[in-house]
């Protein structure tokens, strides 16, 4: 009984005739064993106590230390990871088609990223003004303004065919709308044609379209440039990439109030940053800086879109 209970015969006292052991004696000394407290050093003893741990769970011979109380902490924190476990599910067709789409995309183009801070005090304010008449969103005016400057710089607007170069005198603006299994982009046909009301009108029939899977292959196919907007969930800065035959994508992050000077007071202004990426294949730093600089103009003064 002793073996199986793990107990050194020699410590125990027997109390039968001529201090026989008897098995009362075993079973005694084995439940006086599991309440007895440890011995444990003052400062193993504080250490223990702020961490939790009881000093009777620590298996020691002899006194306890801080040394034996750290490799108790570290050993069962291990112990919380000791039967990981992994996860496979097959990918869904939709992300197959993005897998496939991304990493050709990434392999194709030579990408340059761009990233410009813009004032929004202007565009938040046209946007509250049309309220009344229209429930306009940030990404209709900036598809809007986006039809204006890409006919000025047509190689955003372009692709690659072979060796040759495509430029075109129409905008297809592609809108990326995020569904639970993954992305996708419908696009507003011949933007550059359509005001404002009309753009607005057509980015919310696509998203619902997209959301109940309800597009057709027209609608998605065609575009000539790219917008992805996630400034609703808060991101200051990323890095879309190019949905090819493209060579362009403009990526739209979250507005913030931000300390700026101005005519040298410092003053809280709704900026927001401009993330551009653009295929140096085609489109030089110098066209894709120029063009950028342009959509800060259009957005911090879009009453220029009149003219």
């Amino acid at each position: 009984m002793a073996a199986d209970l793990n107990i050194d015969i020699t410590q125990v006292t027997g109390t039968g005739p001529e201090g026989a052991i008897t098995e009362k004696d075993v079973t005694g000394f084995a439940e006086k064993a599991k309440t007895a407290q440890p011995k444990i050093s003052p400062t193993a003893g504080v250490i223990a106590a702020g961490l939790g741990i009881d000093p009777g769970q620590i298996d020691k011979d002899g006194r306890i230390m801080k040394a034996d109380v750290l490799a108790f902490k570290q050993n069962a924190d291990f112990l919380k990871f000791a039967d990981p476990q992994e996860y496979t599910k097959p990918m869904s067709a939709m992300r197959k088609i993005i897998a496939s789409r991304m990493s050709i995309s990434q392999e194709t183009s030579a990408t340059v990223n761009y990233n410009q801070r813009v004032d929004t005090t202007a565009m938040k304010q046209l946007r509250e003004e049309l309220k009344s008449t229209a429930k306009i969103t940030y990404t209709d005016i900036l598809v809007k303004i986006l039809s204006r400057v890409l006919l000025e710089f047509p190689l955003l607007n372009s692709s690659i065919v072979g060796t040759d170069i495509v430029t075109r005198n129409y905008v297809n603006i592609g809108v990326a709308v995020a569904l639970p299994d993954g992305l996708i982009v419908p696009v507003v046909k011949f933007a550059n044609k359509k005001d404002l009301g009309a753009i607005s009108s057509e980015i919310k029939s696509l998203a619902e379209k997209a959301r109940n899977n309800e597009l057709e292959t027209d609608e998605i196919t065609g575009g000539t440039f790219t917008i992805t907007n996630i400034g609703m969930l808060g991101m200051e800065s990323f890095t879309p990439i190019i949905n090819q035959p493209e060579v362009a994508i403009l990526g739209i992050n979250t507005i913030m109030d931000t300390p700026m000077v101005v005519a040298g007071q410092v003053v809280i202004k709704p900026m927001m940053n401009l993330s551009l990426t653009a295929d140096h294949r085609v489109v030089d730093g110098s066209v894709a800086a120029q063009f950028v600089a342009r959509l800060k103009e259009l957005i911090e003064k879009p009453g220029l879109l009149l003219l």
